[in-house]
């Protein structure tokens, strides 16, 4: 159990890189890996990382790519419009030349309130979000770790 807790561990705290060709490739001291997407596709989740599951919830921040031809503006009025239709919480709404970061709390359709922190970046046509997920138990020990986490994300320059 020991082994596994590391492990997820160093997996939480891998620095994300997009090289060239746009494979993300996930490295740290201990191992680097090649992500395991289809580029070509419009939508992808090339990477998940948990911490360990309490109040019958597992924190997370997880990578995704999604096809957007918009603006960066765009993309952030469209995501409070329906996070606000969702009856989320917006607690905290900064746009800047390259990257949206929003801070919300809401009810999921499994009835569990969760706090997210959320990194948006566009590259070409598509936006790269990066998001932390926990319960609001879990916010209050962990939230620094995951906010860091998710600040950490850069796109590469081609």
């Amino acid at each position: 159990m020991k082994q596994y807790m590391n492990l997820i561990l160093i997996v939480f705290f891998t620095v994300i890189t997009v090289n060239a060709e746009e494979k993300a490739i996930y490295k740290n001291a201990d191992f680097s890996i090649k992500a395991l997407y289809d580029a070509k596709k419009p939508h992808s989740e090339p990477l998940i990382m948990t911490l360990s599951k309490t109040d019958k919830f597992s924190q997370h921040v997880r990578v995704d790519i999604q096809e957007y031809k918009g603006s960066l503006k765009e993309y952030a009025g469209m995501s409070i419009l329906q996070f606000e239709k969702a009856k989320f919480k917006i607690l905290k709404s900064d746009l800047a030349k390259n990257a949206i970061v929003l801070e919300y709390t809401g009810i999921t359709q499994g009835g569990i309130t969760l706090h997210f922190y959320t990194k948006a970046c566009k590259k070409g046509n598509q936006m790269f979000v990066v998001t932390a997920s926990a319960t609001e138990t879990q916010w209050k020990e962990t939230s620094k770790a995951l906010i860091d986490c998710v600040e950490s994300f850069t796109l590469n320059k081609k």
